[in-house]
């Protein structure tokens, strides 16, 4: 595959995403921002002069995964198992509304503490052991309403920019769901949950399937409000420990949608039936990016539908709209495998090509993003080991 800009813009993007996220760690240690800014400047280059845009996908969806999941760990060996029974149990019991008993800690960013911010009725607590001390700190709008529009702006801005793209370049499952679902021999068709087409490999999901992501969404909707939480807290880790059946069933499914199909049809059913990626499908129409066909040069060789990992091109895509469907999460895979370069990503609404501005922009947000865990692994796994 061709590079995808100069060497001159090639080093410039690197750059200038390197020293930002220079000044994002250094501030935690300077080797460390040493380490992060040359790192995301080589990933940045790599993504825009290599070639290899997949592969280098690919390794920033693992490190990102990574940076998560060793922070999660870390973070949950440093409680304790009883400590955490402890913390899920209060965690989840009530809410913070004035005149309610105070129960619950706030140990890592947290959503669910954004509702509470703008009524004014947020009660922190602190941890002295296992028990939960009655002292605390009242916090009080509006000084905490400026703190919840600079704690949101950076999740409303991820999704407005990229849209579904962050399914496909920056979701902290996404580097397991990529490792199954890599390669290219595919075991089931699954054609009894397709469109139906002369190919089997060429037929869209049917809408109802398509469809079920939503009712997920609208069911986790309903539930955060029935609960009085925002729906994000719903997939939060603690429910698998209180209550477990909640757990249970999060596990099975993403067993089911993560691993087993995603190994057995080389597409990334998670990704497609997501709530998450349900409601980011409605900003979808307003992001900033999207994928689109050149009719003219396209042959119809059918590659790009083949490639893509989440059957958002379709036949009709590629004949008619010259656009993905919903379900496109922006990975590339369909740039990657057109023999004609007919396939991009643009400006939304515009036909300037754009991924020498998206693949940066990605790494940037990336990193952003998951400082929050970096810091917890440094801060955690000294302590841990005893270092």
């Amino acid at each position: 595959m061709k590079a995808i800009t100069s060497l001159n813009n090639s080093i410039i993007a690197g750059v200038i995403v390197g020293l930002f996220c220079f000044y994002l760690y250094f501030r935690l240690n300077l080797i460390l921002g040493f380490i992060f800014g040359i790192g995301a400047g080589a990933i940045v280059f790599a993504y825009l002069r290599t070639g290899k845009e997949q592969e280098t996908r690919r390794l920033v969806l693992f490190i990102f995964t990574f940076i998560f999941w060793m922070g999660m760990f870390s973070f949950l060996g440093w409680m304790g198992s009883e400590s955490i029974i402890k913390w899920t149990e209060r965690h989840l019991r009530v809410y913070y509304y004035e005149g309610l008993p105070y129960c619950g800690t706030t140990l890592a960013p947290c959503l669910r503490n954004y509702p509470e911010i703008i009524l004014g009725s947020l009660f922190y607590q602190f941890r002295d052991g296992l028990e939960l001390s009655a002292a605390g700190i009242k916090i009080t709008s509006p000084a905490t309403l400026s703190l919840f529009i600079l704690a949101i702006v950076p999740y409303i801005a991820t999704a407005i920019i990229f849209g579904r793209g962050w399914c496909g370049r920056l979701c902290f499952l996404g580097g397991i769901v990529e490792f199954f679902a890599s390669g290219k021999k595919s075991r089931w068709t699954l054609s009894n949950l397709r469109q139906k087409s002369k190919n089997p490999h060429l037929g869209g999901l049917r809408a109802e399937v398509k469809d079920i992501r939503y009712g997920l969404a609208l069911g986790l909707v309903l539930l955060s409000i029935g609960l009085a939480i925002p729906f994000m807290c719903i997939t939060c880790w603690s429910f698998i420990f209180n209550p477990l059946w909640i757990g249970f069933l999060f596990i099975v499914a993403f067993l089911v949608l993560g691993v087993i199909l995603p190994f057995m049809t080389k597409k990334r059913w998670f990704c497609i039936l997501c709530p998450i990626g349900a409601l980011l499908s409605i900003v979808e129409g307003i992001s900033l990016f999207r994928i689109k066909i050149d009719k003219k040069s396209c042959e119809k060789c059918n590659d790009c539908i083949k490639a893509c990992q989440t059957y958002a091109m379709t036949p009709k895509a590629v004949e008619k709209t010259g656009k993905p469907t919903l379900e496109c999460i922006k990975c590339g895979e369909c740039i990657s495998a057109c023999p004609c370069d007919s396939v991009d990503l643009y400006i939304h609404g515009t036909n300037i090509k754009a991924r020498s501005w998206f693949m940066p922009l990605t790494v940037a947000a990336g990193f952003t993003l998951y400082m929050w865990f970096v810091l917890m692994i440094i801060q955690i796994v000294p302590m841990l080991f005893n270092l």
